[in-house]
């Protein structure tokens, strides 16, 4: 049987007779009368009510979803399961009619949420965005410890960027499995709801990569044209990527606005460039005409990261991903 599509959910803000506890976890009913058939829980116990079994999961680090057994109160009630009952690959949706029993998997807001929960693939998921908002997006599970949520692909010029449009940046376009861009309206509810570091991977046609991480990113509303701002910039060596040194030049576009060719927020320089957050122009243009070759024909025609390829020079494949703040990948199993 497949789980029952509902919206409950139970933000975690416990009280118990021996202990109080917050979690910043959201865990939503995704089956009723069943049980997992093919996992067995790592744990189980007696509890008073559902609120204790929650309690439990919530204070075992293993606990990922949980089972309340309804109406036995005698026998073991409470299950806890280390794995994530929800349709990700690798991922089991086995149930077992079991009456009485309600079972709950918390809500994956992002990928460090997904590689909190046990994945580590890298791959196309689905998420809900501040706990609200269902999106597919892709994981980046292996670069720079995990957790990452790609917003920006480029890889071939398979889906054109240059031209769009600010109601299709604003919303999104292109294939999540392939070349796309996320949609400006997730970035800034993602980056208003919690603090975000934003991580810039670039390739050259040599193939080496380069790579800038930029801090406490905020993205703003329509109203301010998601305008962006950081703390600082981290910039990684190329030749040795533990080596690391904050700067703030690097990516310079820190206070600027995104800006589109039917949206100009630059003195045309969005029509000249492509969709972007262009500050000087064209110090920074991701956005761009894709190349057919490194080295381009006119000036900032192609993917440009100034401070390493200079204006006449393009990137072949760029990656911009965002990651929660607070996350750290060997604090997680």
């Amino acid at each position: 049987m497949a789980p029952v599509n509902t919206t409950t959910i139970i933000y975690l803000i416990l009280f118990s007779n021996i202990m109080f506890a917050v979690s910043s976890n959201i865990y939503q009913l995704v089956a009723r009368d069943q049980a997992p058939s093919m996992v067995q829980p790592f744990k189980s116990g007696n509890t008073l009510d559902d609120k204790m079994c929650l309690s439990m999961c919530v204070h075992n680090r293993e606990c990922v979803s949980y089972a309340f057994i309804h109406g036995q109160t005698t026998r073991t009630n409470c299950l806890l399961y280390g794995v994530l009952f929800r349709p990700y690959p690798g991922q089991s949706m086995a149930l077992k009619n079991h009456p009485g029993a309600h079972l709950f998997s918390p809500v994956a807001r992002d990928c460090a949420d997904l590689f909190q929960f046990g994945i580590r693939k890298n791959g196309v998921y689905d998420v809900d965005i501040v706990g609200k908002y269902r999106r597919k997006v892709y994981c980046n599970m292996k670069e720079d410890g995990g957790g990452w949520m790609v917003f920006q692909k480029r890889f071939d010029g398979s889906v054109e960027f240059f031209t769009r449009a600010w109601k299709e940046c604003k919303e999104g376009f292109g294939n999540v499995e392939g070349e796309h861009w996320l949609g400006n309206k997730w970035l800034h509810l993602m980056t208003t709801s919690e603090k975000y570091d934003y991580l810039v991977l670039a390739k050259d046609f040599q193939g080496v990569i380069q790579k800038s991480k930029l801090v406490c990113v905020r993205i703003e509303d329509e109203a301010q044209n998601y305008g962006i701002t950081y703390q600082s910039v981290i910039n990684y060596n190329h030749n040795n990527p533990y080596e690391r040194r904050v700067t703030g030049t690097a990516m310079s576009y820190n206070g600027s606005q995104f800006g589109t060719y039917d949206r100009d927020t630059s003195k045309n320089c969005d029509s000249k460039y492509g969709p972007w957050w262009h500050k000087t122009c064209h110090v920074n243009a991701m956005n761009g005409i894709y190349p057919a070759r490194e080295q381009i024909s006119s000036e900032a025609n192609g993917l440009i990261w100034h401070s390493w390829k200079g204006y006449l020079k393009s990137l072949k494949e760029s990656l911009l991903m965002v990651r929660p703040q607070k996350f750290v990948a060997d604090e997680h199993f």
